[in-house]
């Protein structure tokens, strides 16, 4: 992947073409969320969750629930070691979600598996809408 270094001397990954498409579909997903807030009259609602806290099972049921009461969307927290400047509730759930292992690779595996299941769920929902039988499992 290349790679890109600013005037701090950080890295910066820069996405590679062939993904681009991907990122077109989430801003879309994203203008898509925010215009039917605006049509509603009503501000979006997106709460912040970071994977791992209390721990990666109980993490995924949160969100879980949260999308099962209707929210726009998430931003899924992955954890880092120095998340002083959210606050200490934040700092607090993010030193757990360390503690209990959870890295940025199995932050990824979380929302991939959230993605799977929010496909699977809606392509039930359409053959349900034509009169068949389906059962996820």
């Amino acid at each position: 992947m290349p790679v890109v270094r600013c005037s701090t001397h950080h890295q910066i990954n820069v996405i590679p073409c062939d993904q681009l498409a991907v990122v077109d579909v989430a801003l879309d997903a994203l203008a898509a969320m925010f215009g039917q807030a605006r049509a509603e009259e009503r501000a979006a609602f997106l709460p912040y969750y970071p994977i791992g806290y209390p721990d990666y099972e109980g993490s995924l049921a949160a969100v879980e629930a949260m999308a099962g009461v209707g929210v726009d969307g998430f931003e899924i927290g992955m954890p880092f070691s120095d998340p002083l400047a959210d606050g200490p509730t934040i700092q607090a759930a993010t030193q757990a979600a360390l503690a209990n292992g959870v890295t940025v690779s199995r932050c990824l595996e979380a929302v991939r598996e959230g993605v799977e299941k929010e496909e699977a769920e809606a392509i039930k929902a359409k053959l349900e809408e034509q009169g068949a039988t389906v059962e996820l499992k």
